[in-house]
């Protein structure tokens, strides 16, 4: 595959358990809920490292290390649905799970690459916008709980 756009190609799923976030089961994916056709934008979910000075006395180079990591403000926003409140229950304040995130395949199989993200949900938020046309909106904020898996492979049945 060449160059493409993540948008009809990668998935989105909230899976309520993970056993090893690096190798997630088809059957622990199939547990889990699609969010994919709800998603509208995608915020953050970046690992940064921060950089520390490293200088000794013995030479005159600012040398750095590498210091912490960390993860930006994160946040999905969704499509509202004045009909179905299930992501409102879904992703209510304090749930805790993972987020899988599929780059290449909407529904990732064995062996696919895939993004396993440890987070705590911050409740949905509706997005108000009472003069654009322009459509519903609802964010969730997430925290980042623990270091996410970047490379995972989906381990077979």
């Amino acid at each position: 595959m060449g160059n493409y756009v993540r948008r009809g190609i990668a998935g989105y799923r909230w899976l309520p358990a993970v056993a090893n976030i690096n190798a997630p089961t088809v059957a622990e994916i199939a547990a889990g809920t699609d969010l994919t056709p709800a998603v509208n934008e995608i915020n953050g979910f970046q690992a940064t490292t921060e950089f520390a000075n490293g200088a000794t006395a013995e030479t005159r180079f600012d040398a750095q290390v590498r210091g912490t990591r960390s993860i930006a403000d994160s946040s999905i926003t969704f499509v509202d649905d004045n009909v179905d409140d299930e992501l409102r229950a879904l992703l209510a304040d304090g749930e805790a799970g993972f987020l899988l995130f599929s780059p290449y395949d909407m529904t990732p199989a064995a062996a696919d690459k895939v993004e396993v993200w440890p987070v705590e949900s911050g409740g949905m938020n509706r997005q108000w916008d009472a003069t654009g046309n322009n459509m519903a909106t609802q964010v969730a904020g997430f925290a980042v709980t623990a270091e996410p898996a970047l490379d995972a492979v989906v381990a077979g049945p």
